[in-house]
């Protein structure tokens, strides 16, 4: 009977449905992915140190070989910096390694120049003071706080910056 009448309203139906559909908004971000090697760099630093760490106790030498291990890491991730504490809680130590701007150079032809930073590998030791069982080491404009647990003797920190992003593992 009313079959007219149904068929305009279901035209209304599907015309409300094309409008509300051009009409929505739809937001969508994107994200670079997260770089996981810097927390793999620093599992696979904190596994090897535990081995030197072992041989060292052994032999007696320590802190040459935590040295020399660090060193070695240090030279293979430029783009990464690095603070290694080791110690006990009467005696602890610190050995930064960190990128310094020394500035930087460029070369432009009548378009967009081209740039170039140049930077440097500093490395510094200081001795590190245990307060209450913690022990708290500055680094990159933040500070990173440690509980000291008996028998372990070797905390690390890396961070890494990629596209204006700071990637930090701590362990």
């Amino acid at each position: 009977m009313y079959k007219r009448g149904q068929i305009f309203l279901i035209a209304a139906f599907i015309i409300i449905g094309l409008l509300v559909g051009l009409a929505a908004i739809y937001t969508t971000t994107l994200s670079p992915k997260e770089d996981v090697a810097v927390y793999d760099l620093s599992g696979e630093i904190n596994y090897e140190a535990s081995r030197v760490i072992d041989n060292g106790v052994v032999t007696g030498n320590l802190e040459s070989k935590l040295k020399n291990l660090t060193d070695f890491y240090a030279k293979s991730n430029p783009e990464s910096d690095f603070v290694i504490v080791y110690g006990n809680s009467s005696s602890l130590k610190a050995i930064y390694y960190e990128q310094t701007e020394l500035g930087s150079i460029g070369i432009g032809a009548g378009g967009q120049p081209s740039t170039q930073t140049i930077s440097q590998r500093t490395s510094k030791e200081e001795s590190l003071y245990a307060e209450e069982g913690k022990v708290m080491v500055e680094f990159g404009g933040n500070s990173y706080d440690f509980d000291l647990k008996e028998g372990q003797s070797f905390y690390l920190v890396i961070k890494k910056e990629q596209a204006d992003e700071e990637f930090v593992a701590a362990q």
